[in-house]
């Protein structure tokens, strides 16, 4: 980060009244003054954390999983919109706070970055970049694992069939099934 960047930075967080809590709020802040695929990703993280996985198909290709409130796994069709407009709203709610207790001169400068970050976030190039290294961070070894935490047992949209007896069974699912 350059000198620039970081005297704005420090302007936005401390003169201003800004208290960055957390990591992630951090990261946020980042993102909109200087958008990048790590940031970008990180933000993802934080937001699907435990509730998407990827499986790798091959070197350069693979899919999103997101687990349902149903407990199963369903494929994620449409990741770079979901991803888009996830980096997006990060973006407007880190320029709602931030703007709530900035001067005049600073909010403009905020609009300014958050435009150029709004316009970065919604290109494929930068997209594909971000879920990249996204997908590093979730990327689940053993999918069957994660779609299935029960040995012997497989889940169903009505039941969970399970086969650890002599016979199989339907039963109604335990918690964490």
């Amino acid at each position: 980060m350059n000198h620039e960047a970081e005297k704005i930075l420090d302007d936005l967080a401390g003169s201003i009244g800004v208290r960055i809590e957390s990591e992630r709020q951090e990261v946020e802040v980042r993102f909109l003054q200087s958008p990048s695929h790590t940031d970008g990703a990180r933000i993802l993280f934080y937001e699907f954390q435990g509730r998407i996985v990827y499986e790798k198909l091959s070197a350069v290709r693979g899919n999103f999983w997101r687990l349902t409130d149903a407990g199963y796994y369903e494929r994620v069709d449409d990741i770079l919109t979901t991803t888009s407009e996830t980096l997006c709203n990060s973006i407007n709610a880190t320029l709602a706070n931030l703007s709530k207790t900035a001067d005049p001169k600073t909010t403009r400068t905020l609009y300014e970055r958050a435009g150029a970050a709004l316009k970065r976030a919604k290109t494929r190039e930068f997209l594909s970049g971000v879920l990249a290294i996204f997908s590093e961070f979730v990327f689940e070894k053993v999918l069957p694992a994660a779609w299935n935490a029960v040995p012997q047992c497989l889940p169903c949209n009505d039941a969970i069939l399970d086969f650890s007896g002599q016979s199989m069974i339907a039963r109604p699912p335990k918690a964490g099934e």
